[in-house]
């Protein structure tokens, strides 16, 4: 038992040891103080085309996802505006979605940008661990708006439960397209969020080799 636990740790180290002497270019060309993400407030440096092809793709992925769960936000907020407007919720909703979409987004850019793309883009473990707790709590988090009415959330449940308790037609026509549309993006936030978090598990499991399997996968 000791002697495989030996054995793993050991190819582990080796294949880290041989994969950091290859030439990582993408690493070197970086330059962390160009501070260009988001736009106007400048807080991050994202250039994914200062990759190479792999560790681009997984960048692409990773900043897909936020943007999918920034947008199943804005989703979320112009659903509750309407409803709450139509007089059939409560005005508290619009104050719980707008801070959702500003919590989601400040914890969102942070967790990719700080995290999972400095991570991967210069190998270190830490910041990929950090990226993989808090993304795949995020996902979780997607996964339930996608699918279930809680609080002011407009899942497939709500669709459901929409349309077996009929209601004024005009407001029951735009909660149902709204919350189809709002589930529609939860759901596909989710699904790339996943590959987003699977990409950067194995990027941190297997190093800089896992990155350039998805160069040779797009081939």
């Amino acid at each position: 038992m000791a002697g495989s636990t030996s054995c793993a740790h050991a190819k582990s180290t080796f294949t880290r040891t041989v994969v950091s002497a290859m030439p990582a270019s993408h690493m070197a060309s970086q330059n962390w103080e160009d501070f260009n993400y988001p736009p106007l407030l400048n807080l991050w440096h994202y250039a994914p085309h200062e990759l190479e092809q792999g560790p681009r793709f997984v960048a692409r992925t990773l900043h897909a996802a936020l943007l999918l769960t920034m947008l199943a936000l804005v989703c979320n907020l112009l659903v509750n505006i309407g409803v709450v407007v139509a007089g059939f919720s409560h005005a508290i909703h619009i104050m719980y979605a707008f801070f959702n979409l500003l919590l989601g987004t400040l914890v969102g850019m942070w967790t990719t940008m700080g995290c999972g793309y400095k991570g991967m883009a210069t190998n270190k473990p830490k910041l990929m661990r950090r990226y993989l707790w808090v993304w795949g709590l995020l996902t979780l988090a997607t996964a339930v708006a996608s699918l279930l009415a809680v609080i002011n959330f407009n899942g497939w449940g709500r669709v459901a439960s929409l349309l077996a308790t009929p209601a004024d037609p005009t407001v029951q026509s735009f909660w149902v397209v709204g919350s189809v549309i709002e589930s529609s993006v939860w759901t596909l936030a989710c699904v790339v969020s996943t590959v987003a978090w699977t990409m950067i598990f194995r990027a941190n499991r297997d190093g800089p080799a896992a990155l350039r399997w998805y160069a040779g996968s797009r081939r």
